[in-house]
């Protein structure tokens, strides 16, 4: 439901902080994903 969606996009915004751009781009593209569902 919804809290999983949450839950994943507070992984998403850890994830962008993380110092390797490579993490950090992939993050982005899968919060990017979780705003089209």
């Amino acid at each position: 439901g919804n809290s999983r969606q949450v839950e994943l996009a507070e992984v998403a915004a850890r994830l962008q902080s993380d110092l390797d751009p490579t993490v950090a781009e992939a993050a982005i593209w899968a919060q990017a994903q979780l705003e089209k569902l």
